[in-house]
C-alpha cells in the first residue's frame, strides 16, 4: 500500500495492492475497514482509490460487497488489473520500484527518543498556546456568522468571489486558526515515526517521498 499526500496538493491518491490475493493472506473485513478509513474517515483529502488486483476471487467477492457501499463512496474507487492502469492516475515517481515505478522510498523503524515528546510537559507553554487557539476559534466563528450572513442576500456571482469583505475575513481568521492549531498541536501530539524519518517536519507539513 503506497499513499501520496502533500500539504499543497488539495487531495490525494491512495493505491492498495492486493496482488497475489487469496483468503487465506488477506482476511475481507480488513480491506473493508481499509477502504472506508481511506474514503469516509479522510473524505475531504482524498481523491480517489485504486485497487491493484490479479485475482479473480477478490473481484468476484468484491462484487458482493461493493453494492453494500454509499454511492459516492463507491464511484471513487477504482479498479485495475495491471500497473499501466495504475500509471493513468500515479505517475511513475510516485510509484514504488516494486510495480515498476522510480520511488524507492522503504519503510523502517526509528526508535523513539527522550527528547522529542518534552513539549507535552511544558505547562506554561501549552496555556499560551490554548489562550491563542480559543482566541482565534471566537474569531472564526464571528467571521463566520458573519460571512453567512453576508451571502444569504448576495448573488451567485458575489458568493464565489474571494474578493467579497466578509469572505476574506473569514478565509484570513481560518488561517489564523489553522496556525494556532498547528501551535497547540507541539504541546498536545505524541511524536511519532513519521517525525523521526523527517515525512512531518515542525510546521505539521507531510512529505512523503
Amino acid at each position: 500500500m503506497t499513499q501520496n499526500v502533500t500539504r499543497t496538493d488539495t487531495r490525494s491518491t491512495i493505491l492498495y495492492n492486493f496482488t497475489g490475493f487469496s483468503m487465506d493472506n488477506t482476511p475481507l473485513a480488513m480491506i473493508l475497514f481499509m477502504v472506508e478509513l481511506g474514503m469516509q474517515a479522510y473524505a475531504e483529502t482524498t481523491s480517489v482509490l485504486i485497487m491493484l488486483v490479479d485475482s479473480w476471487l477478490f473481484s468476484n467477492l468484491w462484487s458482493l460487497v461493493r453494492p453494500f457501499l454509499d454511492v459516492n463512496l463507491g464511484a471513487r474507487i477504482i479498479f485495475a488489473k495491471t500497473v499501466d492502469e495504475v500509471r493513468k492516475f500515479i505517475d511513475d515517481d510516485q510509484l514504488p520500484v516494486e510495480l515498476g515505478g522510480t520511488n524507492t522510498f522503504a519503510a523502517d523503524y526509528v526508535l523513539p527518543t527522550e527528547e522529542e515528546n518534552k513539549k507535552m510537559f511544558d505547562a506554561e507553554g501549552r496555556r499560551t498556546a490554548e489562550d491563542e487557539w480559543r482566541k482565534r476559534i471566537a474569531e472564526f466563528e464571528t467571521a463566520t456568522r458573519e460571512w453567512t450572513q453576508a451571502i444569504a442576500t448576495a448573488g451567485d456571482s458575489e458568493v464565489l468571489d474571494a474578493k467579497l469583505p466578509s469572505t476574506a475575513r473569514r478565509d484570513a481568521a481560518g488561517n489564523a486558526l489553522g496556525k494556532a492549531e498547528l501551535a497547540l498541536n507541539k504541546f498536545t501530539r505524541s511524536r511519532n515515526i513519521l517525525e523521526r524519518r523527517g515525512m512531518v517536519d515542525e510546521d505539521g507539513n507531510l512529505k512523503l517521498p
